[in-house]
């Protein structure tokens, strides 16, 4: 009835709308996606970015149509193997934009770097992840770097990003498969109890959102002899972990003492302080303690970590894994 070239016709809006409700849907269906993208012609897709203002008079830029295209048709190629084309999709998302929503020009470089590890290009997938870690630091990533170190036998390195992914910021109840990995790379490392607590407390966030307990996670649950009838509570078993890592990715390492120097005003970071030295970065989600005492003048213990700034553009120190003196 009508054609995607057509001056007023309706023909994109409507399978942008198809693609929409595909994507948004619990079970992605990536060759229901493919088979929708494949009736556009992405030459005569306006890759100009669609603005509104909203009800407080801020103007906000949403990603064009063709940048929706790319991601869409990138991330259906990944779910079905296909990772050389994958790669070359992305690879033509990058060139066709100047500026990118969304941090898509990040995604558009995880896909490349995990269509590498599927083709085997393993190491060259970790070093795309290292980088890609630098200017976003989510713990997903951390989990992605961790895993392809385990296939390439890097256990010890394996373990630091894993750990790193469990400190970061992150929903537990999303973080599931990452105990697990911990817990594999701890009982490769002769840890066989404090992989156990990772196995409890998957265990125990499991039900407490009533989800059933998987055959894989079952066979780990008989391994471990662990029973389910005995698991301690979310808080406590957390707790212990807590420890864990922190007894992992700290042991070695120098502790500070200094103070709370300020909070910015957004309230989401601030200065921490050696006596009478250097000031360091943090963020309050970094700070290992009751959130009352998240105050100037705060006598406080800390380690450094190496971060990026991405405002300099280089790497710096950060203040992490802050915890109070009294």
């Amino acid at each position: 009835m009508t054609k995607q070239e057509d001056k007023y016709s309706p023909y994109q809006l409507a399978i942008f709308k198809v693609l929409e409700y595909l994507n948004n849907k619990a079970i992605f269906n990536p060759k229901r996606i493919l088979e929708w993208i494949d009736r556009l012609e992405k030459t005569t897709l306006d890759s100009t970015p669609y603005t509104y203002e909203n009800k407080d008079g801020k103007t906000t830029e949403l990603a064009s149509k063709k940048e929706q295209y790319y991601l869409l048709k990138a991330k259906a190629l990944f779910e079905l193997n296909q990772s050389q084309d994958c790669i070359e999709c992305c690879q033509e998302g990058l060139e066709a934009f100047s500026k990118f929503h969304y941090d898509n020009d990040i995604w558009f470089k995880r896909l490349i770097a995990l269509s590498n590890a599927k083709l085997l290009n393993i190491e060259e997938a970790i070093i795309q992840l290292k980088e890609l870690l630098k200017k976003k630091n989510e713990w997903f990533i951390q989990k992605e770097i961790a895993e392809l170190l385990l296939q390439v036998n890097k256990i010890d390195e394996a373990e630091k990003y894993a750990i790193d992914g469990v400190l970061n910021f992150g929903d537990a109840d999303k973080k599931l498969n990452l105990y697990l990995l911990v817990a594999n790379i701890l009982w490769q490392k002769g840890k066989g109890d404090e992989a156990k607590k990772h196995i409890e407390f998957v265990c125990r966030i499991r039900q407490d959102k009533q989800w059933r307990i998987d055959n894989d996670l079952q066979r780990q649950v008989s391994l471990f002899s662990i029973d389910l009838s005995k698991l301690s509570g979310f808080k406590a078993l957390q707790n212990e972990l807590q420890q864990i890592w922190g007894n992992i990715k700290f042991g070695t390492q120098d502790q500070f003492k200094g103070y709370v120097k300020s909070i910015l005003s957004n309230g989401k970071a601030g200065f921490v302080e050696i006596e009478r030295g250097k000031s360091y970065y943090f963020q309050l989600k970094d700070f290992k303690g009751r959130r009352d005492l998240i105050r100037e003048g705060q006598k406080i213990t800390f380690f450094l970590e190496d971060s990026f700034d991405k405002k300099k553009n280089q790497v710096t120190k950060n203040a992490v894994h802050i915890k109070p003196i009294f």
